[in-house]
């Protein structure tokens, strides 16, 4: 293997650990040494799948999420080829990091396997102040055919 690749993988080994830990000079030092900004490792010790950008938003490191997104890294990239970013950050409840996908380009509507919307993502596990963003930024509610949304209507009700 070449050097200069070597030390661009080093680099991008480097960029995953610090987005992972929080370290926002680690993840600038690493961008600074030459790592792409999408570098992916699979299922690696550092992380199970996913970018930088991906690991930030799982670990709720914003500032992270907002450097990375500065330095061009792609909301288009799918975790687990299945799941987009936005819905991810979703599903969490990151409403800021929601509104930071979006102006970077994230599809408000985009559907995972299932159907799932990252609306859907986020009514289901009750993250209310997230959904009112998703609306407010344009998803559209009347998306009912995920399998979250049907599982939200058909659930028995626990009303005596």
């Amino acid at each position: 293997m070449p050097v200069s690749v070597r030390k661009s993988y080093a680099a991008g080994e480097l960029l995953l650990y610090a987005a992972r830990s929080g370290s926002l000079q680690g993840v600038q030092a690493a961008l600074e040494a030459g790592a792409d900004v999408d570098f992916e490792l699979q299922q690696s010790e550092i992380a199970r799948s996913g970018t930088a950008l991906f690991i930030a938003i799982t670990r709720g490191h914003v500032d992270i999420v907002r450097l990375l997104l500065r330095e061009g890294a792609s909301v288009a990239k799918k975790v687990m080829d299945e799941f987009s970013l936005l819905q991810i950050a979703a599903s969490e409840g990151q409403t800021e990091v929601v509104e930071l996908l979006v102006q970077h380009g994230a599809i408000l509507d985009t559907r995972d396997g299932s159907k799932n919307t990252p609306l859907m993502a986020a009514a289901g596990k009750n993250h209310v102040d997230t959904v009112r963003r998703l609306i407010e930024l344009g998803a559209r509610p009347g998306l009912t055919d995920g399998y979250i949304a049907k599982r939200q209507v058909t659930r028995p009700s626990n009303r005596n």
